[in-house]
């Protein structure tokens, strides 16, 4: 049992949809302009590219 709340997201691009790569610092860089306006929104961006 918890306390805690919210939603969960995961985004995992078909490939046959989306043919361009994203670029990993635009990503981040979004991520950290919605942390400012929201700031209890937690956003991970990740990559399993090595």
């Amino acid at each position: 049992m918890t306390k805690e709340t919210g939603t969960s997201v995961t985004f995992l691009p078909d490939l046959d949809i989306f043919s361009k790569s994203f670029e990993l610092s635009m990503l981040e860089k979004q991520a950290e302009d919605f942390a400012i306006l929201y700031p209890k929104l937690h956003i991970q961006v990740w990559s399993d590219l090595a």
